[in-house]
This record gives C-alpha cells, structure tokens and sequence, in this order.
C-alpha cells in the first residue's frame, strides 16, 4: 500500500494499480493462511474444540459452568447479615469497625 501511495503522489497511476493489486493479494493470501491455521487448532488437540484465538470452547447448554445452588446463596446472605450485625453492636474498635466495612465492600 506505501508503494502505491508514493505512485499515485508521483502521478503514476499504473504503478499504483498494480501495487494496490499486489497489496490486496497479499491480504487474501494471510487471510486464507490464517482461517487455513484456524481449522487446524479447531480439530487438534484430541479433537477438541478452539476458537479463533486458540481458547478450548464451552459448552453451548451451558454445562461445565457452576451455577451457585440455593443453599450457596443463603449462606451469602447469612454472611452479609452476620457483619452487617457485628457492625452495628456497639462498642466495637475502630479498627475491627474498618475491617468489617471492608468485608462488607466485598459482598
């Protein structure tokens, strides 16, 4: 493309065109190497399954992600509600106070 930039400010269109052509048959031919490199990792290792990148592919259902059960979340909750708790007892240091505001700021 440089090649063809400085043909056309020299007014040789020509040189140009045929630069512009060998620019664009240069990305066509990366363009097939990289879809032609791309099949190759999607059927390698064991024939499992790669995206573009090379990344192992999840599962289209979903399965393989740890979904949280219910007794996960009320045990969150249990959590929150316990520092929530200890936070407003009174007497409590400055410092046990700034720990439990932290821990808070995390759930």
């Amino acid at each position: 493309m440089r090649e063809a930039e400085q043909a056309l400010r020299n007014g040789n269109f020509d040189a140009a065109n045929d630069a512009m052509e060998r620019a664009i048959e240069n990305l066509r031919d990366g363009a097939k190497r990289l879809a032609g490199e791309e099949m190759r990792q999607a059927r390698g290792r064991q024939g499992e399954a790669l995206d573009p990148l090379g990344r192992p592919v999840g599962e289209a259902d979903g399965g393989g992600v740890k979904v949280p059960e219910e007794t996960d979340a009320a045990r969150s909750r249990a959590v929150i509600e316990e520092l929530r708790r200890r936070l407003a007892e009174p007497g409590r240091s400055e410092e046990e106070i700034d720990y439990l505001e932290r821990l808070l700021e995390r759930f």
